[in-house]
């Protein structure tokens, strides 16, 4: 592997809590959606981990965006699933911001949105101190 060195923040999830999961799920390929979270987050992780070793950079992993809709029950739970696996795995390279952009519910409060799909410009300190927060805690230097 070559040189590298960094950090960098990786975003995942959102697609597999949206489809990915509940269709696997649906498709009888795990008994539970904690299962089904349980694995996927694992193979995430093992590939960041490989990569991490190939290029030298180091990887947070940022919280995945909760949906906008209250009736996506499914997705609020896969969601929400994720990340508590996600900061269970990770620990301090873990970026969440999913509690602070969320309603009691489940979904993205309405002064994070943009577009009623993805998070808007008021996110980003939100990012930034989580960001600050894992480096100073991991002593990763960017």
């Amino acid at each position: 592997g070559g040189g590298g060195g960094g950090v960098a923040l990786f975003v995942c999830g959102e697609i597999d809590c949206r489809e990915g999961l509940p269709n696997a799920l649906a498709k009888n390929k795990y008994p539970t959606m904690e299962a089904a979270v349980e694995a996927t987050v694992g193979k995430y992780i093992e590939g960041l981990e490989r990569a991490s070793k190939k290029h030298g950079v180091s990887f947070l992993v940022l919280s995945v965006c909760p949906p906008f809709n209250p009736q996506y029950g499914t997705r609020i739970l896969a969601t929400r699933l994720f990340n508590g696996e996600l900061r269970k795995r990770l620990g301090d390279r873990f970026v969440d911001i999913s509690e602070q952009v969320s309603s009691p519910v489940g979904v993205v409060r309405e002064e994070f949105g943009c577009d009623g799909t993805h998070l808007g410009s008021r996110a980003v300190p939100l990012i930034e101190a989580g960001v600050n927060r894992a480096l100073e805690a991991t002593g990763l230097k960017v």
